[in-house]
Parts: C-alpha cells; sequence; structure tokens
C-alpha cells in the first residue's frame, strides 16, 4: 500500500516524551528483530523503532532523543538500561524473574508490552512482515496508536 510510505516517522525530539515526574514505561521485544517501544502512560504516546541489538550504547541514544529529561523511566532489568539514572532520569525497574508489577515500588512494564503485543498480532494478521517493511510496519502502528481519537472521528 502506497499510503503507508506516506505516513511519517514517530519522532518526539521536538515534543519528547514524559517529562518532570511523568512515567515512561520502556521495553524492548524480540520478532526475528528488535524493537525498542516507549509508551507514556498517560499522554498515550508511543515510539517504536527496529534496533539491531539490545546494547546500551544503542537504546541510551534512542531513549535520550525521544524522552524529555527529568522522566520517571519504568524498565525491566536488562542490563542496557542499568545507567539511565546518568542521563538525568530516575530509572525504577521490575524483576520479571520474581514479578510483574514490583511491590516495592509498583514499577511495572504492562502498557508497554500490550503496545508490543499489538505490534506482534499485526504481524501475525499480516502473516508476516518481510526485513525491508519493518520500520515501515512500526511507522504505521505508532501512528494509528497515537492519533487513534482522532481517526476514530473520521471514520
Amino acid at each position: 500500500n502506497k499510503l503507508v510510505l506516506l505516513i511519517p516517522v514517530p519522532d518526539f525530539s521536538n515534543n519528547k516524551l514524559g517529562g518532570p515526574r511523568k512515567n515512561i514505561q520502556i521495553d524492548e521485544t524480540m520478532m526475528n528483530y528488535k524493537c525498542k517501544s516507549e509508551f507514556s502512560e498517560k499522554i498515550r504516546r508511543v515510539f517504536a523503532k527496529v534496533i539491531p541489538n539490545k546494547k546500551e550504547s544503542t537504546l541510551i541514544p534512542i531513549i535520550c532523543s525521544q524522552v524529555s529529561a527529568n522522566s520517571i523511566l519504568w524498565t525491566d532489568e536488562h542490563r542496557s538500561y542499568s545507567n539511565l539514572n546518568r542521563y538525568n532520569y530516575i530509572h525504577e525497574t521490575v524483576c520479571h524473574k520474581y514479578e510483574f508489577i514490583s511491590h516495592d515500588n509498583g514499577v511495572d512494564t504492562q502498557a508497554v508490552e500490550s503496545f508490543n503485543n499489538i505490534i506482534k498480532n499485526e504481524i501475525k494478521l499480516r502473516k508476516g512482515v518481510s526485513t525491508i517493511k519493518r520500520d515501515l510496519l512500526l511507522n504505521e502502528i505508532c501512528f494509528k496508536f497515537n492519533n487513534k481519537d482522532s481517526l476514530l472521528k473520521y471514520s
């Protein structure tokens, strides 16, 4: 579909996700490739990107470019997130080995994992997505999610 090519790449560098004392859930997921997703719990904006690996040197620059300083970042305990405090974020974690919602601080990544499931379900509906179209798929899903209220008005 040529219309998909017109969908803008999600970019919040000029209007970043989060802000002081706002929670942002961050997670990566594997779909024969890696996808990093950020989900703002109250603002309801998402960002997703195909990434080559889950290294800190890959993830941190993406997070810094899309998320406001002083945001509260909720992640799992993946080691690539361990230094987020050094980048002017408040970083809190949940250990998925023992629980999905932290009993100590209430941290969870359920909303962003739900968004990851939206992506995976869309891939299943399409019976797979070729490697070269993965970025386009994520752009389309983010666009629909970020504009769902206005899209419903016109349907």
